[in-house]
């Protein structure tokens, strides 16, 4: 149970009924002995898991837990990795939960399905995010690195039982290529993301070296059947960023806004060392959108984004600023900015790294630096990016701690009850174990 001596712990009160105003909370004993308080929005959620905090069932002994997603009907989804049998490689995992975060062994095998997205045993494949459909199947997006150990965006049908949907791609798996030979090796440090369009159809991701120490990324589509896209972009079956000769790029992550256009944020390196955040935005087709923003592109200097998220008026993108604080950033429809950029000091978050939006407010997960490793961090801000000194009991944030050990945080997740939060904590040992929590909102 996490530690944290600010949260007001039971006093025993005798017989009488008391009410006393503390801060913005009341405290009520209407029987002998028990005390009933109060709850904030941003607090643990007591009627889940242990305090709010529910551990997840590990899944073999190199379990890794990345994404957490939720169906309408409140099904959860957590995608992640887990060492195969040869211990050389790992395998996909997707794991699929009730409400209360505990497993439906109805679905695959006891609750899991792990498999590979390619049938070559050598390579290695992880689950990251799961998307649940309509017709009730989930779509996985994850990583596959391919024989020069490249990572390349890996797609995989589940039907509602966690059997493959075998008319999906090569029996129920894709891995996404494109026609671009990877000459000088692999990439390091990239990320792979993805996002579906109303056609069903997804784009990715797709990470490449196009010269020496030279990263670039592409995006890529692929259709609702898992057959690769040739027509987007012209025939092309790809684009690549329009920016300056000899810049670096990575895309941190990629969406999809109510238009079915192509969002993307992420940073380019020059020759110079100088890094520049970047939000671009495509046509629907792959095609280039000048529209958007300056010319087809927001771009800072001081402003780095991790992700982004379109909602109905406004896009949310989060990230750090160049001075190592915490960053949310409005823009309108268009990419113009719709607020000043909110900026959290780094003593409460260094880098937000998800962004939900629910209510008119603004829910940010992020990382926080303690001496001993990163923690994590929820905060709410209003819709102007302010943070909203009624969450939480520090004045518009919450720490999640696990055993009084900081976590790392992985993903959040917006449910009909609160704010579910994954992320994973280590204790000294280094043995890991990765867990909900849920906070009132």
């Amino acid at each position: 149970m996490p530690s944290n001596s600010r949260i007001m712990t039971s006093y025993l009160l005798l017989l009488t009924v008391v009410e006393i105003p503390i801060e913005a909370f009341t405290v009520r004993t209407p029987i002998r002995g028990q005390i009933m308080r109060k709850l904030k929005a941003g607090e643990l959620d007591p009627g889940f898991g242990n305090d709010g905090i529910h551990p997840l069932e590990p899944h073999g002994d190199f379990f890794q837990a990345f994404g957490l997603s939720r169906s309408d009907n409140g099904e959860l989804f957590v995608a992640g990795s887990s060492d195969g049998s040869e211990r050389n490689f790992t395998n996909f995992v997707l794991i699929k939960l009730d409400p209360r975060g505990e497993r439906e062994k109805s679905f695959a095998t006891n609750g899991v399905l792990e498999a590979r997205f390619s049938p070559d045993a050598s390579l290695s494949s992880v689950g990251l995010k799961a998307f649940p459909l309509e017709n009730s199947n989930i779509v996985l997006i994850g990583q596959f690195n391919n024989g020069t150990n490249a990572p390349l965006p890996g797609l995989a049908q589940v039907r509602p039982d966690g059997t493959f949907d075998t008319d999906f791609a090569d029996q129920g798996t894709h891995v996404v290529r494109t026609s671009l030979i990877p000459e000088y090796g692999a990439p390091s440090g990239t990320v792979i993301d993805g996002s579906r369009q109303s056609s069903g159809a997804w784009v990715t991701i797709n990470p490449h070296v196009a010269g020496p120490e030279l990263t670039m990324t592409l995006i890529v589509m692929t259709r609702a059947n898992g057959t690769p896209a040739t027509e987007f972009n012209d025939g092309k079956g790809y684009v690549e960023l329009p920016l300056s000769g000899g810049e670096e790029t990575r895309l941190n992550a990629i969406a999809v806004d109510q238009r079915d256009a192509i969002l993307v944020c992420g940073h380019t390196t020059d020759v110079r060392g100088i890094k520049t955040g970047i939000v671009m935005r495509f046509q629907p087709n792959g095609m280039e959108d000048k529209s958007f923003a300056n010319n087809g592109a927001l771009q800072s200097t001081e402003l780095y984004f991790d992700n982004l998220l379109p909602c109905d008026d406004r896009i949310l993108c989060c990230g750090s600023t160049r001075s190592g604080e915490a960053l949310i950033a409005q823009l309108d429809r268009d990419g113009n900015p719709l607020h000043s950029p909110s900026i959290t000091p780094a003593e409460v978050s260094t880098c937000w790294i998800k962004v939900a939006w629910h209510d008119n407010h603004i829910l940010a997960l992020g990382e926080q630096q303690f001496p001993f490793g990163t923690g994590t961090v929820v905060a709410r801000f209003n819709e102007r990016g302010i943070l909203d000194p009624s969450f939480g009991r520090d004045g518009g944030w919450t720490s999640i701690l696990f055993n009084g050990q900081p976590a790392e945080p992985r993903d959040i997740v917006i449910d009909s009850s609160g704010i579910l939060v994954l992320a994973s904590a280590k204790d000294l040992t280094g043995s890991q174990t990765h867990f909900l929590a849920r906070l009132l909102n």
